[in-house]
Order: structure tokens, then C-alpha cells, then sequence
């Protein structure tokens, strides 16, 4: 284990390990703890009927890469750019990598894994291209810590014998390019090690000294539901009963890895060292290599620390100011403002990722509107995301929301209905079962997805994702919504304006917010206006918390 726990916010564990070392095993026990699966699991199959635990799209683009590189998961090389040594290959290839990747590894991480506080991502071949990874998961704003699992290697041998065919010899020759590539890491990145015998034999206490390397505190009665899921029945081959002698290269590795928490850090990097240089001796002169030219590589830009002004991201809810918003940022930021929307994935609860690739095709904006985006913002590689949203009293929300579907011409459900019945009927058609979430708490469901991570009610999960915005505006309160925004934004866009352009207001004067909440009572009727009072409860607690934010600036005026 690392001698220092690392915080455990927004935390990406990067399993790596040979095939057949017990990386699944691991996986499976790290999302027993909490951390979240990817959502395209691989399925099981015959040699591993409890699953694989990883992400089919991060194996697929995994074995493109390295096809890309002339080798794949089988084939590892290693990699050699000539005339230059094993190590210089790497970071040439490295670089390579991640300049020609970098931005098809954050999208495949995007739409795979939830945004939740803590991820696991497993797939053995990343052990070969564990730089990439690294920097994806730090581009989407996540922490990545190394834990890597490590088997005998004959075990290992045996095991890719029965399953794909192997010699033992090609076995062991491929384990030792991975541990290789393991330990190259280990040299600049600290790694947490442990042993799948270690896993099998002690999994309570194994998994309790990995989460305290991992800065996580885990109940005792977690621990022992996490260490339940292992199966040490399907364990099919032992070193003890395999036997055999290993070449010397793979003995002295294996013994490392078994006293890696023992050994000195210094140690652990001299030894290391000479493994390299044997290890480097006999791929360079005996052993299979995929030999690279070095035109054609590309470097990875010089990275200055600089980060890119944030794009202003407008989360447009219907008559939320949206429209004036949107004219506001495209008066300001012209072909730099750029609008879209996004279907629901089939099965999901979020579209995020389908935003966050949409964004990083489109670097040149400066500013972003979609009414169907769903929070939390996206990650995007070189810049943060500074997200607008403005809440509004939910009933007069919705009386404005009636006023404008009446008089629009399309076939929506909404403006087929505002056109068919007064706005009794409106609202009564919109509080019936099954007629969706536009008269029901309808900014506090849109708010709650900025805290994916709790589990409370829908008033504490909206609260949270309102008071984790960096910036909340109030119609009633617009002018001066407007300059707090400007104050957020002109110190990365000095030339920025605050204008107010009022698009799309439903009433042609303004009225005292009390008078229309008393003519909507009066057009309800005491039953009906209690039915929708009740339905926005969240609603309205959270727009008097804003409300209050505001205090004396706010007004009465419509956007």
C-alpha cells in the first residue's frame, strides 16, 4: 500500500494488473465499497462467469490503440522507437499516445461512467497505456490512484494456457511486459499493491489496509459484504501445484511484487531500475518487439498551466428569463455562443456525456444554451464550466408558461393543450397521473441532478445541487441577477455586458408578484390551487431560499 492516503473526493481507481491476476476479483469487491461501475459492464463468460467488471467501450478503444501502435492485447512488443532505449521509447510513445487519444479516452469516459464522487475503472490493458488514462481522468476532473494486483506469474501462465491457447513460455513473457509497464509507472507515480492471494486468503483485512491507502473510511460490516462477493472457488490454478522454475528475470519481479510494502521506497526503486535494464536487454536482443519509426509520433503539447476562460454554460429552463438570457450571451459573445439539445439515452438518468462530447467537438465556444441539458456541468479538458441558471417562482412560472403555449403555433403537448382549455384546465390536465414533471417541482428535479452523488429526499438533494452552483439567478430579481453574473464573468471576459434584453415576457407590464399569485388562486379555485401548492413544495422553498439571497434587490418585473 502507499505509506500516504490520498483524499477520497472525486476519486478514479485505476485497477492494473496482468489478465488472469484477479483484476475482476478486485473490481467487483471496489464497487461493493461504493465506488461506481462503469454502465457498459462487460458480460461473463465461461472462464469468468462472475464478469469481467469492465467497460466494453474501454476495452474496444484500449485494442484500437494498440493495433494503432502495431500490437494489441496479446502482442505487447514492447513498443521500441528505434535507435532509441526502452525507456525513451515509452515517453515517445506515450506522448504519442496521448496527443493522437487524449480527447476520444474523456469522451468514452464521459458516456461510461456516472458522475458519481468515486469511480472504479478496470480494463488489464490499460497497465500498457496507464499515462493516457491518468491524464483523461484528471481532465475530467477526477483524483486517479494506481492499485495494482498482482498473481504468480505461473498461475498466470496456466491460466492464459487454458483459456487462450498459450505456451507457457508466451505466458510468462507477456506477464512480464505488463508487470513492466506497471513498475515503469511506479517509478514517477505511487502505486497500491497487493497479491490476489493476499485478496483470497484475508479479504476483510487486505481490503481494509486498501481503503486506508485510499483515504476512505468503511464501515467494518461493508468491509465484510465487499469481501463476501469474492469466490476463491474459482480459483483453478496454484503455483504450488503447477511447480516448475521460472526464468530468472520473472522470479526476481514476482519476489519484488510479494515484498513490495516491505521493501524501502529507495530499494523498491534501484530494484526496479535493474529490472528495467534487464528486462530492456533481453527485449532489445532476443526477444519479440514492435519496432516504431520515430516520424509519424506526434508530442504532446507544451503544457503551460494556463487554463482557458470558462465556457458559460446557460441551463435555458422554459420560462426561467431563458430567452433574454440567450439573446444576452449571442449579443455578447456572437459566433463564441453556440446552442443544442440532447435526448435522454434509453435506460439512463442523464445525458452528460452526450453534452461533454458535443463540447469538446466545439472548442471554440464561449458560451453554450440548451433547455435539455441536465446538470452537473460537464468536464472539459482545458477550461471549467461556469454554469447560469435562473429559478422563478413555480406558480407564476407556470401562469406565464400558460400564457405563452396559447399563442404558440406547433404541435407540442403543452400549447395543443393551453390552446384547447383555460388555464383551469391547464393545470388540472398537468397535475393528472402520468402527465409528467412540468407542474410538479419541476426546477427542484432539475437542480437535484447537480448532487448525483446523495441519496436524500428530492428537497435535500435539490438544495445541495443549488448551493454547489457558482452562480443562481431570480427573475423576480433580474437586473440585479445580471450584475452578480457580470461580476462572475467579466474577470475572464472584460468586455462582457450585462444587458437586459427581455425576450419572449408574457405580460406587456409589469405586476407585483403577490397580485398575480392572488389572480391565479382566484382562477384555481381553493381545492385545485391547493392540489398545485403542494406539488411545488420544493419548488417553493427553494425559490424563497433564493429569494432571500436577494433580499431588497428583488423586483416584480418578468424577464
Amino acid at each position: 500500500m502507499s505509506e500516504n492516503p490520498a483524499p477520497a473526493a472525486h476519486q478514479a481507481v485505476i485497477v492494473l494488473g496482468m489478465h488472469r491476476s484477479g483484476t475482476s476479483a478486485l473490481t467487483s469487491t471496489l464497487a461493493g465499497l461504493g465506488y461506481a461501475l462503469p454502465r457498459d459492464v462487460m458480460a461473463g463468460a465461461p472462464d469468468n462467469p462472475r464478469g469481467f467488471f469492465e467497460p466494453r467501450s474501454v476495452a474496444r478503444l484500449n485494442e484500437r490503440i494498440l493495433q494503432s501502435l502495431g500490437g494489441s492485447w496479446d502482442q505487447t512488443g514492447p513498443f521500441v522507437v528505434r535507435r532509441k532505449t526502452l525507456a525513451d521509447s515509452a515517453r515517445r510513445i506515450a506522448d504519442h499516445v496521448e496527443a493522437t487519444f487524449l480527447h476520444e479516452t474523456c469522451s468514452v469516459l464521459a458516456r461510461t461512467f456516472p458522475r458519481d464522487r468515486s469511480i472504479v475503472i478496470k480494463d488489464p490493458r490499460i497497465a500498457l497505456l496507464t499515462p493516457l488514462w491518468r491524464s483523461a481522468l484528471q481532465a475530467l476532473g477526477y483524483d486517479p490512484v494506481l492499485v495494482h494486483i498482482h498473481r504468480p506469474p505461473i498461475e498466470v501462465a496456466a491460466s492464459l494456457q487454458a483459456r487462450n491457447g498459450f505456451t507457457i513460455s508466451q505466458g510468462l513473457r507477456t506477464w512480464q511486459t505488463y508487470v513492466m509497464s506497471i513498475l515503469r509507472t511506479a517509478q514517477t507515480t505511487p502505486v497500491h499493491t497487493l497479491s490476489f492471494d493476499q485478496l483470497l486468503a484475508d479479504p476483510t483485512q487486505t481490503l481494509e489496509g486498501l481503503t486506508y491507502g485510499l483515504g476512505r473510511t468503511v464501515e467494518p460490516t461493508a468491509l465484510q459484504q465487499a469481501a463476501a462477493l469474492l469466490a476463491p472457488e474459482d480459483r483453478h490454478q496454484t503455483a504450488a501445484a503447477l511447480g516448475g522454475e521460472l526464468p530468472p528475470i520473472v522470479a526476481d519481479t514476482a519476489r519484488l511484487l510479494m515484498r513490495w510494502n516491505q521493501t524501502p521506497p529507495a530499494v523498491r526503486q534501484e530494484t526496479i531500475a535493474g529490472l528495467q535494464a534487464r528486462f530492456e536487454d533481453i527485449a532489445l536482443y532476443s526477444g519479440p518487439k514492435v519496432a516504431m519509426p520515430a516520424r509519424g509520433l506526434k508530442a504532446v503539447p507544451a503544457r503551460t498551466g494556463i487554463r482557458r476562460p470558462p465556457l458559460l454554460f446557460h441551463y435555458h429552463l422554459f420560462k426561467n428569463a431563458g430567452t433574454s438570457i440567450d439573446a444576452m450571451l449571442q449579443r455578447n459573445f456572437g459566433d463564441h455562443w453556440g446552442h443544442a439539445e440532447f435526448r435522454m439515452p434509453r435506460g439512463q438518468t442523464t445525458n452528460l456525456a452526450a453534452v461533454t462530447g458535443h463540447l469538446l467537438e466545439r472548442p471554440e465556444l464561449e458560451a453554450f444554451s440548451s433547455h435539455t441539458a441536465l446538470l452537473p456541468a460537464p468536464a472539459l479538458l482545458d477550461r471549467d464550466v461556469l454554469p447560469i441558471l435562473f429559478l422563478r417562482h413555480p406558480i407564476d412560472r407556470l401562469r406565464s408558461a400558460y400564457d405563452f403555449e396559447k399563442h404558440q403555433k406547433v404541435e407540442t403537448f403543452g400549447a395543443r393543450l393551453a390552446r384547447s382549455t383555460d388555464f383551469k384546465g391547464y393545470i388540472t390536465a398537468l397535475l393528472s397521473p402520468g402527465s409528467g414533471e412540468q407542474a410538479r417541482n419541476f426546477q427542484a428535479l432539475r437542480l437535484a441532478d447537480n448532487a448525483p452523488y446523495l441519496s436524500g429526499d428530492l428537497a435535500e438533494r435539490a438544495m445541495a445541487g443549488l448551493q454547489a452552483l457558482p452562480f443562481v439567478g431570480l427573475v423576480e430579481a433580474y437586473d440585479a441577477s445580471l450584475q452578480r453574473l457580470s461580476a462572475l464573468v467579466t474577470p475572464h471576459y472584460p468586455g462582457f455586458k450585462p444587458l437586459t434584453l427581455r425576450k419572449n415576457a408574457s405580460n406587456a407590464a409589469p405586476t407585483p408578484l403577490d397580485e398575480k399569485l392572488a389572480k391565479v388562486a382566484e382562477e384555481l379555485g381553493p381545492a385545485l390551487h391547493e392540489r398545485l401548492l403542494e406539488a411545488n413544495r420544493v419548488d417553493l422553498a427553494l425559490h424563497a431560499h433564493v429569494q432571500g439571497l436577494y433580499g431588497a434587490e428583488a423586483s416584480t418585473k418578468d424577464a
